[in-house]
């Protein structure tokens, strides 16, 4: 009997670094984090972390534009709020908004209707930026915000005078575009005067000093990228994710993102899902957990099948995976141990039928 050699296994860098370089991105508060969620130990309970959210099936499943109690919802359901205070929150933006009603409903101009919606804002929900508030339920709770938490109640508050809404997504960066009279007004959410900011003076001597962001105009098409209200409330997701990968929580920004390709799916978020799948492997291979990873890449190249990242991944993982399966299986066979090595190589096939390494060892076996 000839000995069998053993294989090595490949690795997979962190994209750490990808994915700090997103749009509208987030940075970690200075709140002391909660304890890491611990990685699930068996294919049910991959099973059951990766299942999708039945808030985010029905999110996905509703065409654009999205009725405003929906929409509303469905900020509310990404910044992470429960079931059970839903109605709470929804309450809070219906009184602000028959108040902004009340207000504002008798200016008959709608360009001037649609100025007055941030400045009303500003004086009721909006209290201070601060990069990290991206959450529609932190506004109503602190008044603390970002450009994507301001830039989702700004949509849902143009909604009470049926105003034509969009968001406007930069490399660093979101806002919204509304339309008014036929013409597209570029609102920046994160300060008073954000309205049409190209014409107000005191918007550029205030916001980059606020924000650490530059204003980018409607004429600089390379860095603007135009997207709906229903990925812009994406970006809060997205936003959380980042959060939680700069603080190594690969696993739990791997659940945010595929609660993202599942409510708010298309490229941006096929490339999250890539890219904290990608990371959280990179953990599990630091473990050695190749049956891990094979049923995580598994279940998450499912949400996007199309995608060669996620099935690269995959490709990765089940190579690790049949590797591990053959170093155990080369162990038990080199130590003469033929019914040891049998039954391990018969778990690996069940596995991954058809695998050349482990087909091959059967091959020798035989």
């Amino acid at each position: 009997m000839q000995n069998i050699r053993s294989r090595s296994f490949l690795a997979v860098a962190l994209a750490a670094l990808v994915i700090a370089a997103a749009a509208a991105q987030a940075r970690p508060s200075g709140a002391a984090p909660a304890s890491a969620l611990p990685y699930p130990r068996s294919p049910q309970e991959w099973a059951a972390f990766l299942a999708p959210d039945p808030r985010f099936v029905e999110i996905g499943s509703i065409p654009e534009p999205m009725p405003t109690r929906k929409l509303a919802e469905a900020g509310l359901v990404a910044s992470g709020v429960p079931p059970e205070r839903m109605e709470y929150y929804i309450g809070k933006l219906r009184e602000t908004f028959e108040a902004l009603r009340a207000r504002s409903e008798y200016i008959q101009d709608p360009a001037l209707r649609a100025e007055s919606i941030l400045p009303f804002l500003h004086k009721t929900l909006f209290k201070k930026y601060e990069e990290n508030s991206t959450t529609v339920d932190g506004i109503i709770d602190t008044g603390y915000f970002n450009c994507v938490s301001s830039a989702v109640v700004y949509c849902l508050a143009a909604r009470v005078f049926v105003l034509p809404m969009k968001g406007v997504q930069t490399p660093d960066h979101a806002f919204c575009v509304i339309t008014v009279n036929g013409r597209d007004i570029d609102v920046e959410t994160t300060n008073p005067f954000g309205f049409d900011p190209g014409t107000s003076k005191k918007f550029l001597s205030s916001f980059t000093k606020t924000t650490q962001y530059a204003y980018v105009p409607p004429q600089d098409y390379a860095r603007r990228k135009t997207i709906s209200e229903k990925d812009l409330v994406g970006l809060i997701l997205h936003n959380r994710g980042v959060d939680m990968q700069r603080r190594g929580r690969h696993l739990e920004a791997l659940r945010l993102a595929v609660d993202r390709a599942t409510g708010f799916p298309g490229p941006d978020a096929a490339e999250f899902l890539a890219v904290c799948a990608q990371n959280a492997l990179a953990d599990l291979i630091q473990r050695k957990d190749w049956p891990g990873s094979l049923e995580m890449t598994e279940r998450v190249r499912a949400l996007a099948p199309q995608d060669p990242r996620l099935r690269e991944l995959y490709t990765l993982a089940a190579r690790n995976y049949a590797v591990d399966v053959h170093n155990r299986f080369a162990d038990r066979y080199n130590a003469r141990d033929e019914a040891g090595a049998r039954a391990i190589l018969e778990e690996g096939l069940r596995r991954l039928p058809g695998d050349p390494i482990l087909t091959r060892d059967l091959e020798d076996l035989r």
